[in-house]
This record gives structure tokens, sequence and C-alpha cells, in this order.
């Protein structure tokens, strides 16, 4: 699905983030080359096969990610 919209849309994926809650969307978002955010909740990174660029704790900390790595 990354992949697809990225193609259609003309987006960079290696300038792009993906922000997720779960294993699959880091996952997804590895495997299409972006750049990750846990936004942290009740797993453990040992639940994650991938581990995230970056775990936030709320959309505060999100925002300074993002913007440190633009």
């Amino acid at each position: 699905m990354l992949l697809r919209a990225a193609g259609d849309l003309k987006i960079d994926l290696a300038r792009s983030f993906v922000i997720g809650d779960k294993p699959s969307d880091i996952e997804a978002g590895k495997g299409a080359g972006c750049r990750t955010v846990l936004l942290k909740h009740s797993l453990s990174l040992a639940d994650f096969a991938i581990a995230p660029d970056c775990i936030a704790t709320d959309w505060a900390v999100v925002l300074e990610y993002v913007l440190s790595v633009r």
C-alpha cells in the first residue's frame, strides 16, 4: 500500500515517516524505506522484530523527532 501510494503520488519514501502503534506499522514503514516512529503503548520492544527509529510517548515527541531529522 505504501509503495503504491508513493508511486501514484510521487512521494519520496526515504524522506517520509510512518507513525504507528503496532509492530506491523513499523515493519511496513521499514519495508517501504521510511523512517518509523512508535507511538508507545503497552507493548514492549521485545514484541518488535524490527526496531523503530524513534519511540514517542506522545505527539509532542513525534513532532520533535520529525523536525530534528528534516
